[in-house]
């Protein structure tokens, strides 16, 4: 016999030695149920605390019914366990959700014509578990959460277990993600990251939109605020085909100092709009004394369109504080394949690329924009690291249009064995700017057409293309440069004297068949400034 119980509490006092058979007619868990021993399931219905697939006979609390259907392969739905779309539901749906996710297995969010599910805190996810969104409603979080997330990859136990046990196996499949902008209205100095992972093994995001995930303004690092943010103890994670959109930070992986450094982590074909910054790689928050961490990651196929400023800072060097890629105390990373467009009102970046410790990590972006600094190894953002070395980090930037100030700027941290290549149209201060000799880095600069317009050490080509000071000492060295697509060489006590023409002007240089980004000679008071065609 079927019965067709209007709600669980009906379906629950049926007498099961008549009704075996129930179609559930309870808004949004309706289905089939079909009455089985609980002996042989035990441990499947008491996780099933909501009741989504299991619900236990109080007429009998031997049997249980059981949704029928191929749930097992297609997934199960948030709604059988109470979660219902639209406004005002936020706290029901997080135990809702929280209690589906905790079933383990396939976890569907589903369509549902009525909107978004609200929720009130954090959702962890842990091992051997995928959630995958099926329709156009996302997971939206309507106030500050326990652990600064939406939803989170998260270690086995209860939050702050000690030493954290890794969960794995994790897959957020299509994830869509609304942080709710919660720090940002409020001015607050943090806000809310999107999708996270902390404490997994073989955690992977593919494709979905993450969006809304801003600080209240330019806030230091390390509070909320990205669209993807892998924080502590991460081993093999990718993240492919994701759009992130208004967050503050597309993605960042920060290995944690206490809690272990992130490895194999890998950023594939992501797009990122209005972004403040793209690309965040970091050893940890706090303190900035700690030394470089040994975490490594590779960031590949990123397009970004009008990101790296601050879209909250109080003034114009609170805007610049940042930059579209942000590397502090971090090493072995690969960055390559990453281009970002920024319309002309979009506003100057203070730096495409911003690094000041680090190691073994390669970058490489083309730019069309605004920017006061290409490659900026000067200047420590808000809250970065000071204590450590800059070494064996390669820099490639293609500036395709828009304008610098300066293609790169050194200062005095030590650094060994760092490379620059830079090809750039316009730079309206200097090529090459440092507060010391950089006789172990090398540079070439080229012009928008390739041409290679001069090559060398860094100490040696400071002393014709820099602001900065530089070491005597490198002037008596024996050696040679690149300028103008020549190979000079030098040796003895004296300077170097540059082959250039003088003009008068950038005018005078083009008509004297000079081309974009070679170097000319203009009288000053004081004598020769070498210039840069534009």
């Amino acid at each position: 016999m079927n019965a067709y119980p209007a709600n669980r509490t009906e379906m629950k006092a049926y007498d099961t030695t008549v009704i075996t058979s129930a179609y559930l007619k309870e808004a949004g868990r309706e289905g089939q149920f079909l009455l089985k021993d609980y002996a042989g399931i035990a441990a499947e219905v008491d996780v099933d605390t909501q009741e989504g697939i299991f619900v236990r006979s109080t007429f009998d609390a031997t049997k249980v019914w059981v949704r029928e259907g191929s749930w097992a392969m297609t997934g199960k739905d948030i709604r059988w366990y109470g979660a219902i779309a639209g406004a005002g539901h936020g706290a029901a749906n997080h135990t809702a959700i929280q209690a589906a996710i905790d079933t383990r297995g396939r976890i569907v969010i589903p369509d549902d014509r009525n909107g978004d599910f609200e929720v009130n805190d954090t959702l962890l996810v842990r091992s051997n578990t995928t959630v995958a969104w099926v329709g156009n409603s996302f997971i939206k979080l309507t106030q500050t959460s326990s652990i600064g997330a939406v939803i989170v990859a998260y270690s086995e136990g209860p939050l702050g277990t000690i030493p954290p046990v890794p969960s794995e196996n994790v897959l957020f499949d299509n994830p869509l993600v609304d942080g709710g902008n919660l720090g940002y209205a409020a001015n607050r100095p943090e806000g809310e990251n999107g999708v996270g992972g902390a404490f997994v093994r073989n955690l992977r995001i593919r494709g979905g939109i993450v969006k809304n995930c801003r600080h209240g303004n330019s806030a230091p690092i390390g509070t909320g605020g990205k669209g993807i943010q892998i924080e502590a103890d991460v081993q093999n994670c990718t993240a492919e085909g994701t759009l992130i959109v208004d967050c503050t930070v597309g993605v960042e992986t920060g290995g944690d100092h206490d809690g272990g450094v992130s490895t194999g982590i890998h950023y594939k074909n992501l797009t990122m709009v209005r972004c403040d910054r793209m690309i965040s790689l970091m050893q940890t928050y706090t303190p900035a004394s700690l030394l470089v961490s040994d975490n490594s990651a590779v960031v590949e196929g990123v397009t970004g369109y009008n990101c790296g400023r601050e879209s909250h800072g109080a003034d114009e060097a609170a805007k610049q504080a940042f930059g579209a890629i942000f590397i502090d105390r971090y090493a072995n990373a690969v960055i390559r394949d990453v281009t970002l467009w920024n319309d002309t009102d979009y506003g100057q970046l203070g730096a495409l690329v911003r690094h000041y410790i680090g190691y073994n990590n390669k970058v490489a972006i083309e730019f069309n924009g605004n920017a006061r600094v290409l490659v900026d190894n000067r200047t420590p953002a808000p809250g970065a690291g000071t204590n450590g070395n800059r070494t064996l980090n390669q820099y490639k930037v293609h500036h395709r249009g828009g304008a610098a100030d300066y293609a790169v700027r050194n200062d005095i941290v030590a650094t060994v064995a760092n490379e620059y290549d830079i090809r750039t149209s316009s730079v309206d201060v200097a090529l090459y700017d440092s507060e010391s000799a950089q006789a172990n880095n090398h540079g070439r600069f080229h012009n928008l057409l390739n041409d290679l317009i001069i090559e060398g050490r860094m100490d040696r080509l400071a002393a014709v293309l820099g602001t900065g000071a530089y070491g005597t000492s490198a002037r008596t060295d024996v050696g040679e440069r690149r300028i103008n697509n020549v190979w000079i060489p030098y040796g003895g006590p004296s300077p170097m004297i540059l082959p250039l023409n003088t003009y008068a002007n950038n005018a005078g240089a083009v008509a004297g068949g000079l081309t974009s980004g070679m170097l000319y000679k203009m009288p000053v008071a004081a004598g020769y400034q070498v210039m840069v065609v534009t």
